[in-house]
């Protein structure tokens, strides 16, 4: 039997004359990719930026008018917070006072009505962010001419994989 049979998976042609073993090891290869880069994700955020942090007061507040409280937890990788009754997630990776951060608002629980679900000004903001500096109880979020303070009111101890 000497016909060329072919699959595709991610690009990868496999005919008659392709080992099965080369096709078994790019395939694991690339699974291992994968894994490292999603497991090197939650690691990526250095260990003084975990925890759980509350918007200072005095860069909460524009044009005078009250905000919402705003709170964020980092923990692994990962950021949710609230602001006010509005709830917000997503991903951060930090490296050399270089930080990334991107989350999207959440939608309210069925039995909920909030007014700040779909206007979530802090959302929009942490998107921006570029930079940071952080100290034992303080964490300063740089973005384009603004910054964001944020206090310490607890601390998230990383889980163990």
């Amino acid at each position: 039997m000497n016909r060329v049979c072919r699959v595709r998976a991610r690009g990868l042609v496999r005919s008659a004359r392709t080992p099965a073993r080369l096709i078994f090891r790019r395939v694991m290869a690339s699974a291992a990719l994968v894994l490292l880069t999603a497991a090197g994700s939650s690691l990526a955020v250095p260990a003084p930026l975990l925890g759980i942090w509350a918007l200072a007061p005095a860069t909460r507040g524009v044009d005078d008018r009250p905000s919402p409280e705003v709170r964020v937890v980092i923990s692994n990788g990962a950021v949710r917070g609230t602001y006010g009754c509005g709830r917000f997630d997503g991903t951060i990776s930090a490296e050399a006072n270089r930080v990334r951060i991107v989350v999207r608002p959440l939608p309210p629980a069925p039995n909920e009505r909030c007014v700040y679900v779909n206007d979530q000004p802090i959302v929009r903001q942490l998107n921006l962010v570029s930079h940071y500096a952080v100290s034992s109880q303080r964490l300063v979020l740089f973005l384009k001419g603004q910054r964001l303070q944020f206090d310490r009111i607890g601390f998230v101890t990383p889980a163990e994989k």
